[in-house]
């Protein structure tokens, strides 16, 4: 655990009322991860309030333990959901309302439990960005790409500082933006376009509405890192756990919400869809 205290994180808050930034951590069995993304964000150096919603999803291991030691530690910042029933393997929406109702900030940035930060800076140069430019709809930055204790690569897109058009976001088909990196708008989380509906997962078609909504920003810093090779993620259990139906059903369903955004969009972005479906 990170060895700084509560009232040092809050000190150029000010008047703590609402949080200006929510960071939303959906964790599953995460119990050798989950630290280190709980440190990250407690690392955080902000001048505003922020306050971690971290879900639980009936985690069987000792996720939530781990959880409830932090939330003991950092009780005004912490804001723990623990769930009794998975909600995710509903498939009903479930997860998206639970935090969704419970997400107070103006801004959103998330990082799931078994990822993590590494800059104390990075809420402070996202949202401090965004709070300058109100036409931009999300930001991100590049993150190394961590396996078994070690950088096997980053995601580094150029060294400058930049815009991304939605073309790019279509063809980058989810991996230009780790989910881990991303920031954007509370307000837009609210937004349910039919093919965001229809996806099976929820960083692909969300990065995709962002940029229809506004200006997407680039920080090239390195501030985060995304693990790789995790059997409980879900690229783990569905892209690369060796079941093909499952790999199968997913892309068919891919190539499904990706023409219903084509046809939301009529037709504007067609030629990047078709290169992502090809």
């Amino acid at each position: 655990m990170i060895n700084r205290t509560e009232a040092d994180i809050m000190k150029k808050w000010g008047d703590y009322e609402t949080p200006l930034v929510t960071i939303r951590c959906m964790t599953y069995n995460h119990e050798k991860y989950i630290a280190d993304a709980l440190d990250g964000f407690l690392m955080q150096d902000t001048d505003f309030p922020f306050e971690i919603l971290v879900h639980d999803d009936a985690s069987t291991d000792g996720t939530a333990d781990i959880i409830r030691e932090y939330e003991r530690k950092y009780p005004h910042i912490m804001k723990p959901v623990y769930e009794t029933e998975n909600q995710y393997s509903k498939h009903d929406g479930s997860l998206g309302r639970a935090v969704n109702g419970l997400t107070r900030g103006k801004y959103i940035a998330i990082c799931e439990g078994d990822d993590f930060w590494t800059s104390p800076n990075k809420l402070q140069l996202q949202i401090g960005y965004m709070l300058n430019n109100p036409d931009c709809s999300m930001c991100f930055h590049a993150v190394n790409y961590y396996n078994n204790g070690t950088v096997v690569r980053n995601d580094l897109i150029t060294n400058e500082e930049c815009d991304l058009t939605v073309e790019q976001m279509v063809e980058g088909a989810g991996d230009l933006c780790a989910t881990a990196s991303l920031c954007y708008k509370t307000e837009y989380s609210l937004i349910k376009p039919k093919y965001r509906l229809m996806a099976d997962v929820g960083d692909y078609p969300l990065q995709i509405m962002l940029a229809t909504l506004g200006r997407v920003h680039y920080f090239p810093q390195i501030m985060g890192c995304y693990r790789v090779g995790n059997a409980n993620s879900w690229s783990g259990r569905v892209l690369f756990g060796g079941d093909k139906e499952k790999e199968i059903k997913h892309w068919y369903i891919e190539i499904s919400w990706l023409n219903e955004f084509n046809l939301e969009t009529e037709y504007k972005y067609n030629d990047s869809v078709l290169m992502r479906n090809f």
